[in-house]
């Protein structure tokens, strides 16, 4: 990234470190989403999911990345940033027993769900259109995905976003309604998973988007198990339902996740990790 901007004292600054920063400022500021969705498109999309036969009272909006829109699946430098749809069904079946349904959102080269109670998998359906992309993501109580495209166009919605499986957050501004669990970068040198603070930090950071070149260092990038997924839905969702008290409130675990980024403070916007994820790995805390 060669993009700048002026910083202090005349040193430039990346323009992403900047917009990061400006995230967190907007959040602190209570300035709201970007973007305001016309009220007739959304009721017209709920008109036509209603029509396609989702009656349930909410629904979660998942986008599993498998990497066919790009060409950049199995085999490619760029695999690790999709994921293996096995590993949310889990989370998919806690959403159903929650009383909402999943809207499944992509592209006709995903895996297609077929035969799953409370899921519609709008990305192989007759409906699929812009303004249903855009109704679905406005009007999910929850979007459930990763570091795609996708995510910075729901982001601009302000819809609550869990995001999983995700590698580098670079030129993405997570908002305060965001919460996320990323994949371990491990050493197979020193067997060992890197904390945070080594691995968003340069130069490995750049890194982080090419496997080719990680592997000539002796690092992997280890996806999100399904009870990674799992915890991340059942805590977002009792976050919302106020059931639980969010990592934001304050605490040992949150003391800790800003000591291990006190190098790179605005690296996830406003965003923080899933508390559960946390305790499964302490080494990322260091």
């Amino acid at each position: 990234q060669f993009i700048a901007v002026r910083g202090k004292d005349g040193v430039a600054e990346p323009w992403a470190h900047a917009a990061s920063r400006a995230q967190v400022a907007w959040a602190a500021q209570q300035r709201g989403p970007l973007v305001n969705v016309p009220s007739e498109l959304m009721e017209s999309g709920a008109a036509r999911l209603r029509a396609a036969g989702v009656t349930a009272d909410w629904f979660v909006a998942m986008h599993i990345r498998e990497g066919g829109y790009h060409g950049d699946g199995p085999g490619t430098t760029r695999q690790h940033r999709s994921a293996n749809v096995g590993d949310y069904l889990e989370a998919i079946a806690h959403i159903v027993a929650r009383g909402g349904a999943v809207i499944r959102l992509g592209d006709r080269s995903m895996t297609p769900l077929r035969g799953m109670a409370g899921v519609f998998d709008y990305a192989h359906s007759d409906i699929k259109s812009a303004e249903m992309d855009l109704y679905l993501c406005a009007a999910a109580r929850l979007f459930v995905g990763t570091t795609s495209g996708l995510t910075t166009a729901v982001q601009a919605l302000g819809t609550p976003m869990l995001l999983v499986n995700c590698i580098s957050n670079d030129c993405q501004f997570w908002h305060e309604h965001t919460d996320f669990t990323l994949r371990p970068v491990y050493d197979r040198r020193a067997r060992r998973y890197l904390s945070l603070r080594e691995t968003y930090r340069q130069p490995l950071q750049a890194l982080l988007i090419d496997t080719a070149v990680l592997a000539r260092h002796g690092l992997e990038i280890h996806p999100n198990t399904a009870q990674d997924i799992t915890e991340g839905v059942r805590y977002k969702l009792d976050c919302l339902d106020e059931r639980v008290r969010p990592l934001r409130d304050g605490g040992p675990l949150l003391d800790g996740y800003h000591a291990a980024l006190a190098d790179n403070p605005y690296n996830f916007g406003a965003a923080l990790p899933v508390p559960a994820f946390l305790e499964r790995l302490p080494e990322l805390l260091g």
